[in-house]
């Protein structure tokens, strides 16, 4: 994800195409489709808190405090009561977002949140329906390396 995250910076400041070049750097480990919700994610992520995100370079080994916050956010599903966003108006997409992108990570990497953990592995969490949603993930050990 962070690896994601650095990428998506480095298109945006570069003003080049991003979710082209976000498919490419996903698909080495067979993710690309994950392109358009990080860049979707980390897009209303900045018109909600109303400022740049600030995100390491490629190379770095430590995480910003950015870097730190977006884990945490997709870890809760939702932003806490004590963080101010600039558009609060945007925290109900903002939440959609962010469990969109766990429920994702979690049918490509098994990524688990502390949220869905307490729940059904294959129920959409934003949803009000009690269906399971339908599981798409295979055994595929290559995605485990990435």
């Amino acid at each position: 994800m962070i690896d994601a995250v650095r990428c998506w910076r480095e298109a945006v400041d570069g003003r080049q195409p991003v979710v082209p070049i976000l498919f490419a750097r996903l698909e080495s480990c067979r993710a690309g489709f994950l392109a358009p919700a990080v860049d979707a994610l980390l897009s209303l992520h900045e018109a909600w808190s109303g400022r740049r995100f600030h995100a390491g370079t490629a190379s770095a080994s430590d995480l910003t405090g950015d870097e730190r916050q977006l884990l945490l956010l997709l870890e809760a599903g939702a932003p806490s009561a004590a963080t101010s966003a600039l558009r609060p108006m945007l925290t109900g997409p903002m939440r959609i977002a962010l469990h969109s992108t766990a429920i994702i990570l979690h049918q490509v990497f098994g990524w688990q949140t502390s949220r869905s953990n307490s729940s059904a592995p294959d129920r959409a969490i934003f949803f009000s329906s009690e269906t399971p949603a339908p599981a798409y993930r295979t055994a595929d050990p290559e995605r485990e390396t990435c």
